[in-house]
């Protein structure tokens, strides 16, 4: 059989035949957002045609502003989708994913490190840290922090225990304090579990939260920003946030100890502390009051 096949490669290239060949698409891709201007950056081996890029994988792609000189050979570097005064309007993409193209046929999707689903908040606010009263209701499920210019979701119902997200009794009700979501579907841990694709995604559209569709997980600093030690447990002011659980929240921020940490708030203490992605109870944040 080998014999067989090997004469027919060679007679059809002594009869001068052109062998079919499956057209060669982008086999890695990167990209990233450049913490310092906001522009997404991207990075892809094998280019072939001209670089493609879309929200999804089946929609309609366009050339980036600088598709003429970011591709060396077949090599692209730095390729920017957006500069900063078009990226808010622009991206980032559904579900934090890019996908590439070069030759219309096999793209290539890059998940991008920093981004949460929703939008770009662009409200001017300035802190104002001696604000009195420091916390406005805002009467619409959400309280403004005068001093750090945040505003956060509210959390309702009565606090019974846990519900793992999605599945649980209560997951239809993304607001209700007995809910736990992941933070990670597993390695290499990106922020990609319930926490992101389910809680902030049911907050951020299609019908937005409060009106905003920007919400996202707050850091570690911002979240021990509403830890109250003359409250609790839990150790937070709940006519202020609504009910909350003497338990772990989590933060936005990985922790030092690897990929499959991130930074919690313990409420029924007020301590920070470092634990795997795995379910927390979350509360919804995002700037600008």
């Amino acid at each position: 059989m080998k014999h067989s096949i090997l004469s027919s490669v060679v007679t059809a290239v002594a009869l001068g035949l052109v062998l079919a060949v499956p057209a060669h698409a982008i086999d890695k891709c990167k990209v990233k957002i450049d913490k310092k201007t906001g522009v997404l950056l991207v990075k892809a081996k094998e280019v072939t045609g001209t670089l493609l890029w879309g929200d999804a994988e089946d929609a309609v792609s366009e050339p980036f502003f600088n598709a003429g000189d970011c591709v060396d050979g077949t090599k692209a570097k730095k390729c920017e989708i957006a500069d900063p005064t078009t990226l808010a309007a622009k991206t980032p993409p559904a579900g934090c994913t890019l996908y590439l193209d070069d030759d219309g046929t096999a793209p290539c999707s890059a998940w991008i490190a920093g981004c949460t689903p929703g939008g770009r908040n662009t409200d001017v606010c300035v802190p104002n840290p001696s604000a009195s009263p420091r916390y406005v209701d805002n009467g619409d499920g959400t309280v403004s922090d005068k001093t750090t210019c945040l505003m956060w979701e509210q959390k309702t119902g009565t606090v019974t225990g846990i519900n793992v997200c999605p599945g649980g009794p209560t997951c239809g009700d993304a607001h209700d304090v007995n809910n736990r979501y992941a933070w990670s579907a597993g390695s290499p841990y990106n922020p990609d579990g319930p926490a992101f694709f389910d809680f902030l995604a049911e907050l951020n559209g299609p019908s937005p939260f409060a009106g905003h569709d920007d919400w996202r997980l707050p850091t570690i600093t911002e979240l021990e920003s509403i830890v109250d030690l003359s409250e609790g447990p839990p150790t937070i002011d709940q006519t202020v946030f609504g009910p909350t659980q003497s338990n772990d929240y989590s933060s936005s921020s990985t922790h030092h100890a690897g990929p499959d940490a991130v930074w919690l708030v313990n409420f029924s203490n007020g301590e920070t502390l470092g634990d795997g992605k795995a379910a927390a109870f979350v509360r919804a944040v995002r700037s600008g009051s």
